[in-house]
This record gives C-alpha cells, structure tokens and sequence, in this order.
C-alpha cells in the first residue's frame, strides 16, 4: 500500500508535512516531501497518545513519524490499514478478560484475545459502554466462548424442547418455521430439518427442499449460527465474506463455501461478530444514542440500552433477560468511569 497525505515526520531536526509511505512486511518506507532521504520504520514499535499514532519512537529517537489527524477520511483509512496489518494496542488483558469470563476455558482466552483486540481496536470497540455491551452478547449468544456453533441438536430432543424453544416461543409470520413449531412431530431427532424450516426464506436463505432436509444441504442447517456473535444466514454470511480481504491480507478464505471456517478459525469467529456489530452501528447502540428503554418489552424500562444492542446483534429480543444479567454481571467487573 502507498499513501500520500499530510502527515508528520520527525528526524530529530527537520519536520516536514508531504509524506510518501510505501507499506511492505511491517516496515513503513518513509519518503518525505522534501528531504531528509527515506528511512524505514517499524510497524511494530507503536506509541498511541491520544489520538495520535507513532512509529518508531522508542527504538530511534531519532527518525520517527507521527500520524494524528482523526476527523480526516483519508487517516481513518490509514489507521485502519496499519491496525488490520497486525499492529494493535491492548484493549483488554488476559487478566481482565478471565474476570470478565471466569468460566471460559483458559485455551479460549489465549486463541480469542489477539483477535479482539485486534479488531476492537480497528473498529473503535474502545469505551467502556461499547466493550461491556459486546461482551454481554458474547455471552448471550455464545455463553462464555463455551460455542462456535449452534447447537440446533439441542432444540429437537422431543416435542417440548420444540414447543418451547426461542423459534417456537416467539411470533413469526414466516410460513416456514410456523410449521415446524406447529408441527413438532414431524421435527423430533432431525436437527437439519428444523434448521431448515425455522431459517427458511429468512436471511437470505433458500425454501427448504425435499431430501436436503435429512442430508443438511439446505440454507438454514448450512448457514446456522456461528462465531461469537452467531452470523446467522445465507445473506450474512455473503456479505461477511466479501469484507473478508480486507482484513485477512495474507490468507484467502471463502465462508460461503465453507461456512464452518466462521466457528472454528479463530480470527473468523471474533471478526466476523466484529465485523456484523460495525455493519450495524453496534457502536451507536453501545453509546446509549437515541435508546428506546422499551425496545425489549421484557426488559422494560431499559435505562442501559440492552434491547437496543440486541436488536443490533440478534435482530430480535432472544434471550434478552440472559443478556440484560449479563451486561449487569460485566458492568460490575470492568467498571466505568
């Protein structure tokens, strides 16, 4: 990646404001506009004071550069480029995260947290407000990284875990899942089947077929929850993986081809939660901006704003009173200010 902007470099001596940087191997190859000659600077020494990013500070005091203009549409960029390149700050500690989540598995942590903070940091999950909102969908949707996928197994055991699951218990208009849950019988011991039917025409999914049902082909069994935020159908999953390159530039991958590199590569599992929270504005929810205390009726008044960051998440108020306990279980071990 080349850039040209109005930037800061420092050689100890001279500043200057016309900078080329040609990105190459986390090195930045710096060609100011006029002289001092190149230098090249790692990516890897990275400071960040307030808003500003330097490079090279702390391994030469002499040759460094300073990047700080964040209303600027092309430094957002810019930002966004280093960041995704793999250099990052710590957002969140082991030790903070196993308070957080004191029940997920030790293994968890270590494969989860470089992606987390990776991507918090590229997608400004930086506040307080915005990383205990998350967390608690985290947990809301995946309990404590205890998943990677969904486990429609579990829904199909008899009729009355039928009845009475989160498909079921819910209104819907879809014609669909209105006969799975009216029909139960037909359903029992068939997990493929019933994903197929409750996720029928939903979400960018095909109508279940005949014969995909019992061998898992259609869209609802093949494009079931997955990752840490559960991407959830056919649509999603397509968008997700045309935002993919962006982020993953030294690997190529197709999840909708192979759906189940979302739940069991970990870089995908925490990205692509990420990455359907941005697409969201999972942020401005977060922030408690323009929050309806009633949008969850169950949790009615919501003065945290808990329906409206899980109307982001799961596009309904499933499980609402799972993520409302946790959000206030999380508010107490990572406090705000």
């Amino acid at each position: 990646m080349d850039y040209f902007g109005k930037l800061v470099l420092s050689d100890g001596i001279t500043t200057v404001s016309d900078i080329h940087l040609v990105f190459s191997d986390n090195i930045v190859k710096v060609r100011p506009v006029p002289l001092p000659p190149p230098i090249d600077i790692s990516l890897k020494d990275r400071t960040e004071i307030g808003n500003i990013l330097i490079y090279g500070l702390q391994l030469s005091s002499a040759n460094y550069i300073s990047i700080g203009d964040p209303k600027d549409t092309e430094f957002k960029d810019l930002k966004k480029y280093l960041l995704a390149d793999g250099v990052n700050t710590n957002i969140i500690s082991a030790d903070k995260m196993r308070l957080i989540f004191p029940t997920a598995k030790q293994s968890n942590i270590d494969k989860y947290l470089p992606y987390i903070n990776k991507y918090f940091e590229l997608f400004e999950i930086n506040t307080c407000d915005r990383i205990n909102h998350f967390f608690s969908q985290v947990e809301g949707e995946v309990v404590q990284f205890h998943y990677n996928i969904e486990n429609i197994k579990a829904h199909v055991k008899n009729k009355n875990k039928i009845i009475n699951s989160v498909f079921c218990t819910n209104s819907t208009k879809n014609t669909y899942r209105k006969y799975a849950c009216e029909n139960p019988e037909e359903f029992v011991g068939k997990p493929q089947k019933f994903a197929n039917y409750v996720y029928g025409t939903m979400l960018g999914n095909s109508a279940p077929i005949s014969g995909d049902d019992e061998e898992g082909k259609g869209d609802g069994w093949r494009y079931r929850g997955r990752g840490s935020h559960q991407l959830t159908g056919l649509s999603n999953y397509t968008e997700f993986n045309e935002a993919i390159p962006k982020y993953l530039k030294d690997r190529s991958v197709d999840v909708v081809d192979n759906p189940d590199l979302v739940g069991e590569d970990p870089e995908l599992y925490i990205l692509s939660a990420i990455w359907h929270w941005d697409s969201h504005h999972g942020n401005t929810a977060a922030d408690k901006k323009n929050c309806d205390p009633c949008k969850c009726s169950k949790i009615c008044p919501d003065d945290n704003c808990v329906g409206n960051v899980t109307k982001v998440v799961n596009g309904g108020c499933n499980g609402i009173n799972v993520r409302n306990d946790s959000y206030i279980r999380i508010i107490d071990k990572n406090k705000c200010n």
